[in-house]
């Protein structure tokens, strides 16, 4: 029960971590029918939730799990930087999702999370 609770405070936690990285405000997006901006911030959630689920099914630690978040939140914000500059380099993300809601680029960029999160869970928890 506690490992859920942790779970989910770690999972409002990300959300609030990728609406200050982001240069947007996601609300007031998603508000404007931007559905760029939900693709993006849905699938870096349903990211962030393959690794606290990956993390909690592997082991019962609640420091480790503190640990594997924050490894979690920076190898996400990393990966979200990495398609910022080389997959799409032509213009910046967040105006794409943004300004010119491109929900493309951000499925580009919430795939991305999403694989990434797979691949994390494999090579770490086997």
């Amino acid at each position: 029960l506690l490992l859920f609770f942790m779970g989910q405070l770690f999972f409002i936690l990300f959300a609030f971590i990728y609406q200050k990285v982001t240069r947007f405000d996601l609300h007031e997006e998603i508000e404007k029918d931007n559905a760029a901006a939900g693709i993006s911030a849905g699938m870096n959630l349903v990211a962030i939730g393959v690794l606290l689920s990956g993390y909690i099914k592997f082991s019962d630690s609640l420091p480790g799990l503190v640990v594997w978040f924050v490894i979690a939140v920076f190898l996400l914000l990393t990966s979200r930087y990495m398609v910022d500059k080389l997959i799409l380099p032509g213009a910046l993300l967040d105006e794409e999702i943004a300004t010119d809601k491109n929900w493309g680029a951000a499925f580009v960029e919430g795939t991305s999370a999403i694989v990434l999160a797979f691949i994390i869970n494999v090579c770490f928890l086997g």
